[in-house]
């Protein structure tokens, strides 16, 4: 069941990232509770433990770990770090798909870069999905 606010579009639900300027106020908006995970969603993964005041625990270590030595298993590492910091910061999610390649297993041989895709929904509307892409490289620090 979407929220009763995702039918309304004059009612903001909260901020896209990255920051961009908006056509109604300072910055870019969402409307819907679906568009606000997504941003929820990238924040939380696209930042470092350690990097958020008072908050020292919240974020993943993604980037770190994509300076490990790989030994096969490092992508697995990946999406188990991914699947357990939304699991413990944002609920109300639902992970349907957790895809993270190796630079090696695309075009380039970049051993450094992950290319991470995600579909994922609300708990309490699972038919509607959503998907994140990006890449993690060194290239991002």
């Amino acid at each position: 069941m979407p929220s009763r606010y995702d039918d309304n579009p004059d009612i903001a639900i909260g901020i896209k990232l990255p920051l961009t300027n908006g056509q109604r106020g300072w910055f870019e908006q969402s409307y819907t509770t679906l568009d606000a995970a997504k941003s929820n969603l990238k924040n939380l993964l696209l930042t470092m433990k350690g990097e958020r005041m008072m908050q020292p625990n919240f974020g993943t270590d993604l980037m770190m770990m994509i300076f490990e030595q790989d030994d096969g298993t490092l992508a697995d590492k990946l999406r188990a770090t991914i699947i357990d910091a939304v699991e413990y910061w944002l609920p109300y999610l639902r992970l349907d798909k957790v895809n993270v390649e190796n630079g090696l297993a695309g075009d380039d041989n970049n051993v450094n870069r992950f290319n991470i895709s995600l579909t994922f929904s609300l708990l309490n509307d699972p038919k509607r999905l959503d998907s994140l892409t990006f890449t993690l490289d060194t290239t991002n620090i």
